[in-house]
């Protein structure tokens, strides 16, 4: 009787075998939880293997639910579209219920996701096979080296198997080792951006037709699908055919240290390898009996060879493209699988034929223990929240590195070495891996597991030390330099508010914690396998001739640099062993430090403000004031405020302040756990975070790529649109490049002798480095480099020239991987690349000898270069008043005056919070970073003057108590007064009055200019094509209007409003399209209304004059005053939008800086006088709303320099002469 599919999927879940999607709760998870996403992909895939030759054909995917790092429930599927929820359902192979099955380990957090599934997520299969999801939430998505968050409702293709079939028949095996590609049939579904294995839902779904493709296109025989964790290799002496053959010989020479049946003896029975157990396994993978045999034998082997080479003269062959065999029995056991090797070639082959054969060949005749060799992949590590391992670019590369098939090459100065230590009687090198290479071998590399001609067991020493003689001895590593951020420390400083101070931390700020000592002692211990045990680089001995370290002048940077000496030179016998409590193998290593101010290799200007550059300083300020980076920060307001209002901390610029902050609370929360105030939500933790990350490589010099970087819900282009700042990128991280390539060619030319120069610096030390390497994004991404990551410079001498080759290990558990390919200017097929090739690309970024002088000349001399004669004197603001109610509405609008419960046109407490965060903002820039102003409020340094209408009153009001705060200008011994607040005057005149702030008020000769431009052709027909939205508004609003851009601007004067800012919901007539095209007309049609060139005229000058040349007036002459030592220090102004537009038409800058729109609430102008050696000079500065830093726009000012930010007082008087009114007549008709 045929099965249904629900039958077959039950069967299959319910299999014993299975035993997944169990409706009980699991009781027992031994078998089900991992603490390594690594094992836990190793796993699946094994798993898979085992069973994919029993699936039914129609079976496409599997999929494994996980709480955290605990298996909930798994699942084959054959349907073609399935649905996965937080119901009961049973599963019945098109519902997946996930309530029905429990781990007895499920949280709140878990509960709340299930909750927020809904009708659940929907995995559906095409007719290609491609996979297709949507999601009723917001889900991240991680396959590979790709990673990408999923809004919710949008369908996103997981699986293409088109593309995927196209990149296994675009890579090699050889380089990509079969468990990387098997890998990428594997895709993470995660409902937090946490890791994976912290996350409280997640889901593993295994693409089987993507398995299977994998399997076809690289095949690898019987074998399993991945190495076994252990290997076995034989040794013998006679050729043999058969295991049972190979056996009975190693039984037959095996010495008395190693009886048949010991755990040591190879077995021809699979089920002997789970009754007996491994051999011990030692630190440098070789089981406790064998070392003594094997290392005799392999120096026996050395010897021989390299006698007969210095006898002939004679250089390596290749090495033959098949020598090793990976075979495995027909048991399904993995362990069974060995490794086998041809009888050896007599020596004599490895000669010229002219030359004699050595007289012994009895190295090849001795030995018969088996060698170990441990997959590190299975290594544990520590879990860690917040490292997600499978979302990692280098994750795949990592793999191969730690399965030996990628590893570090061995030198001829390597073998020398070898051969002295074996002749001192020392160890020799345990081999890395399996696929490791003896030096750069002229053949390809071989693949172990590929080979199928032999079967003869050997040992792997033997195997190895055939590699080395046969390999090409020209490549030799000759030096290498490495750069590592410190360790993990506690806070470098925090918010005034913020519960954890530093006496809660108990050690000064910034202090390496014991965590970080640790962190730098493992990585030490990895950089001696690499240079010391690997390479041979370096003597396991500490000697001054042949390592250097320096460090950053920073206790952290110190301390970590101590602790990774401490690991690299792990019992080195320089150190004295007569004196009690000396700490066990420890040798002091000295560390070199510089000044922080003078140190330009470790430090970088910007991140570290005692390095004194004002070049850097000026582009960091450019950057940060930039157009498209200020429209970004105005989108972080809320997260500001937030910041502002609840951690008190204030800082130079709002991207400093948010960095500031996240420095604080990411190491409180992601490394010590602590609980973080109530303010402090997830939401607003995840949006400083992903500010950060969005703004942290653009302000220190990074530019725009291809990509977008999606961050809440916005696309913003990567670098904001703007490309590189090359100069800021050269002075962060190009004197470091410089010192490195110096290095290198000293070496080469003989003048230094050192093998190893280490440097200790900090998180932007590295990516100042990786920036100018420009590897940055493609290694990093967003990120910064974890504590304890290492970017590694080598130099080798092959036999094409000198090359050199970047390796970068993420952390202390994480091996070493080649990123030269992603270095501009490499090849990027090749871990190598041509030294001349390497610095030709990296010239741009290298300091020319000017720079070096000015940078001389700033550490000689104090550190202002500004001159004496550059001061500023005095400063005029000019602002909109901040959010307000609508002045009117039409008769038919539901949200009268009473729903607002104040006067039409009404300052909001929005509104009044605006405008004391701008004026605290101001007072950041002239009383604390100009120290211009006095914070204490002074009526002979200030004046403060509005418009006489209330909100901008209570405006100038809102904003002078955000300047003054803090002001001792008010009594102390008051009950119930305001804290922190002096009642300061504000000045105004009467309404139809003020031509200087109310724009055209009481000007006949302007209204009478507008109603010209109005009438005007082109306009008018504007005006007639919008005659639906002008229908519109005459049928349903009960106005009894005109059809006039007075109708279109009054409607959209209160459902802007309404809608815009309140986010009210309008009547019906108003819709979508009719709100947009209404909003568009506006824009288009405002400023040329007020007299600014549109619809094919030209500028209006005198309507500008009318309007705003009064106000320009007054700004004038508050300027001579200044210039002529009268007056005072600052002068403030509150006005409406009307103004600061028609101003900014006046000035020719409006639409360059913020469009043709309306300006925000609360924007502000700033106009400062400066007194220079060669005259006086003005600077125009712009915030656009209570958020925003100031920029200045000077140059965008018509008759100002366009590449400077200061105008001269005598240009800018002569561009304003024409927008100057001579007297109030002109105003009379």
């Amino acid at each position: 009787m045929a099965l249904s599919r629900s039958i077959l999927i039950e069967r299959l879940l319910h299999d014993n075998n299975e035993k997944a999607c169990d409706s009980r709760p699991s009781t027992s998870h031994a078998a089900a939880v991992w603490d390594d996403i690594e094992a836990f992909e190793r796993d699946t895939l094994l798993e898979v293997e085992q069973k994919l030759h029993q699936l039914d054909n129609l079976i496409w995917g599997k999929c494994i639910v996980m709480e955290r790092n605990t298996r909930t429930a798994k699942a084959y599927f054959r349907s073609n579209s399935v649905s996965v929820d937080g119901s009961r359902a049973d599963f019945d192979g098109s519902k997946f219920g996930l309530r029905r099955y429990g781990n007895g380990r499920r949280d709140e957090t878990g509960e709340k996701l299930l909750d927020g599934l809904g009708e659940g997520f929907n995995l559906r299969v095409d007719s290609s096979g491609d996979v297709l999801l949507r999601s009723p939430c917001t889900v991240w998505i991680s396959r590979g080296m790709k990673s990408e968050m999923v809004e919710r409702g949008r369908e996103i293709r997981l699986f293409d198997l088109r593309t995927f079939k196209t990149s296994l028949l675009e890579r090699n095996s050889d380089g990509d080792p079969r468990r990387s590609l098997l890998s990428e049939s594997i895709v993470y579904i995660k409902f937090t951006p946490s890791p994976a294995l912290s996350c409280p839902l997640w889901f593993c779904l295994v693409h089987l037709i993507a398995v299977e493709l994998t399997t076809m296109l690289h095949p690898i025989g019987k074998s399993s699908f991945f190495l076994p964790r252990v290997v076995h290799f034989s040794l013998g002496g006679s050729s043999v055919s058969t295991e049972e053959e190979a056996t009975s010989s190693v039984s037959s020479t095996r010495s008395n240290n190693a009886p048949l049946h010991s755990p040591y003896t190879p077995s021809t029975s699979p089920s002997s390898h789970s009754s007996t157990p491994p051999p011990p396994i030692l630190k440098n993978g070789r089981s406790n009996n064998s070392n003594k045999v094997i290392d005799h034998e392999y120096a026996s082997v050395m010897k021989s060879l390299s006698a007969a080479r210095r006898e002939s003269g004679a250089s390596s062959p290749k090495t033959s493209s098949s020598i090793l065999r990976y075979s495995s029995s027909s048991s399904n056991d993995p362990r069974s699988a060995k490794l086998s090797l041809p009888p050896p070639p007599p020596i004599r082959s490895l000669l010229p034929t002219s030359s004699p054969a050595p007289s012994s060949h009895s190295s090849f005749q001795s030995g018969s223990d088996r060698l170990l060799i441990e997959d590190r992949s299975r290594r544990h590590h520590p879990p860690s929240r917040h490292r997600d391992r499978s979302c990692d670019p280098l994750l795949e590369r990592a793999r191969m590195a730690e399965g030996g098939m990628d590893q570090p090459m061995i030198s001829a100065k390597q073998r020398g070495g070898v051969k002295k230590r074996m002749e001192r009687g020392q160890a020799a090198p345990a081999p890395v891996g399996l696929g490791m290479q003896m030096g750069r071998l002229s053949s390809s590399v071989v693949d172990l597991r590929s080979l199928d001609n032999f079967r003869r067991p050997a040992s792997m020493k033997l195997i190895l030390s055939l590699f080395l003689l046969s390999a090409v001895v020209a490549d030799e590593i000759l030096f290498a330099q490495t750069l590592w951020r410190h360790g993990d420390r506690i806070p470098t400083s925090t918010y005034p508010s913020d519960p954890y101070q530093e006496d809660f931390w108990g050690v000064p700020w910034g202090e390496l914690t014991t965590r970080g000592q640790k962190q730098h002692f493992l990585q030490g211990q990895r950089l001696r396998r690499v240079y010391v045990d690997g390479y041979g680089l370096i003597s396991g001995t500490y000697n001054r001739n042949e390592t250097v370290v320096r460090s950053s002048d920073y206790p952290r940077c110190i301390q970590s640099a101590l602790s990774n000496l401490a690991g690299f030179y792990a019992g080195s016998p320089t150190h004295p062993t007569d004196i009690d409590n000396w700490p066990t193998d420890w040798t002091p290593i000295p560390i070199h430090t510089v000044p922080q101010d003078e140190d330009r290799i470790c430090e970088c200007p910007i991140s570290n403000k005692k390095v004194s550059c004002p070049v850097a300083q000026k582009h960091f300020e450019d950057r940060i004031h930039a157009r498209n980076f200020v429209d970004w920060i105005a989108l972080q307001w809320k997260l500001i405020a937030d910041i502002m209002l609840h951690g008190g901390d204030t800082l130079e610029s709002e991207f400093e302040t948010i960095a500031h902050i996240y420095q604080a609370i990411s190491v409180e929360r992601e490394f010590f756990n602590l609980t973080l105030p109530d303010w402090i939500t997830d939401e607003v933790y995840d949006g400083i975070e992903s500010a950060v990350e969005t703004g942290q490589d653009y302000v220190v010099g990074g530019g725009k790529q291809t990509n977008l970087i999606r961050r809440n819900f916005l696309d913003i282009p990567a670098g904001f649109d703007y490309p590189e700042d090359e100069v800021m990128v050269k002075l962060r991280g190009g004197f470091l490049l410089k010192e490195w390539i110096d290095n290198m060619q000293s070496v080469i030319n003989g003048t230094n002798t050192l093998h190893y120069q280490a440097y200790s610096g900090h998180d932007y030390s590295i990516v100042s480095l990786l920036m100018v390497l420009e590897a940055k994004t493609q290694l990093l991404g967003l990120k910064m480099p974890e504590y304890a990551s290492v970017v590694a410079c080598e130099l080798w001498r092959t036999d094409k020239g000198y090359s050199v080759k970047f390796t970068y290990s993420k952390d202390e558990y994480s091996e070493y991987v080649p990123i030269t390919n992603l270095i501009a200017g490499c090849p990027s097929n090749s871990d190598f690349c041509a030294l001349d090739k390497f610095i030709d690309g990296s010239k741009k970024y290298i300091p020319t000898g000017i720079e070096n002088m000015i940078l001389l000349l700033i550490l000689l001399s104090s550190p202002f270069i500004v001159s004496a004669a550059d001061q500023l004197i005095f400063v005029q603001t000019l602002y909109r008043h901040g959010d307000r109610t609508p002045t009117g509405t039409y008769p038919t609008d539901p949200y009268q005056e009473d729903f607002w419960g104040v006067p039409w046109g009404e300052l909001t407490t929005m509104g009044m919070k605006q405008h004391f965060l701008q004026g605290q903002r101001l007072k950041r820039l002239y009383v604390d970073k100009e120290k211009f102003l006095s914070a204490k409020y002074s009526r002979y340094d200030t004046s403060i003057r509005s418009a006489d209408t209330p909100r901008c009153l209570q405006s100038a009001v809102a904003n002078m108590a955000g300047f003054y705060s803090g002001s001792p200008t008010h009594p102390t011994d008051v009950i119930d007064w305001p804290v922190d607040w002096t009642p300061l005057p504000i000045h105004t005149i009467k309404h139809n009055e003020d031509r200087e702030l109310e724009a055209g008020v009481n000007c006949q000769r302007a209204d009478e200019l507008v109603v010209e431009r109005v009438l005007k052709r082109n306009f008018l027909d504007f005006i007639a094509s919008k005659w639906q939205i002008i229908a519109d508004i005459l049928l349903h609003s009960g106005g009894g209007y005109e059809a006039d851009f007075d109708t279109l601007q009054h409607i959209w004067g209160a459902i802007s409003i309404e809608k815009g800012v309140y986010n009210l919901t309008l009547p019906d007539w108003i819709t979508d399209d009719f709100y947009n095209e209404l909003g568009a007309a506006i824009e288009e049609a405002l400023d040329y209304v007020d007299g600014g060139a549109g619809f094919g005229y030209e500028e209006e000058t005198e309507l500008l004059r009318l309007r705003a040349g009064f106000f320009l007036n007054e700004w004038i002459n508050n300027i001579n005053n200044a210039v002529a030592g009268n007056g005072l220090k600052y002068y403030s102004y509150s006005s409406h939008d009307s103004l600061v537009n028609d101003f900014m038409l006046l000035l020719h800058a409006k639409e360059a800086l913020y469009g043709k729109g309306n300006s925000e609430y609360a924007a502000t102008i700033s106009c400062e006088v400066w007194r220079k050696s060669d005259g006086y000079y003005l600077k125009f500065m712009y915030s656009a709303d209570a958020y925003t830093d100031f920029v200045p726009f000077t140059r965008l000012i018509s008759g100002c320099p366009q590449n400077d930010d200061f105008c001269s007082v005598d240009a800018f008087m002569t561009r304003s002469q024409p927008y100057r009114p001579k007297s109030d007549s002109e105003c009379n008709v």
